[in-house]
């Protein structure tokens, strides 16, 4: 992982901010992810999950860089975007 980022807040930090800022419309995971890359998530604990999930109204697109993933995403989906529009 790089140097850039900076130590994540703890779960418990997070799930204190959640409950004052967010409205509690759905139960939360008890874990919190701060770092995706590719196909992995980590969380506030250092542990490492491979990514099935998206979020709410999120498309599951991965973490990849823009050069890499990003272009193929555009040429998988044009097809279908066309064909709706």
């Amino acid at each position: 992982m790089s140097e850039i980022f900076q130590k994540p807040l703890t779960l418990e930090e997070i799930k204190a901010k959640t409950e004052q800022y967010i409205f509690n419309t759905y139960n939360r995971l008890p874990r919190a992810f701060y770092f995706g890359q590719g196909e992995f998530v980590y969380d506030t604990e250092n542990n490492t999950y491979i990514d099935f999930m998206s979020g709410i109204a999120v498309t599951a697109l991965g973490h990849g860089r823009y050069n890499r993933s990003y272009p193929g995403t555009i040429r998988q989906n044009h097809p279908f975007v066309q064909s709706v529009l």
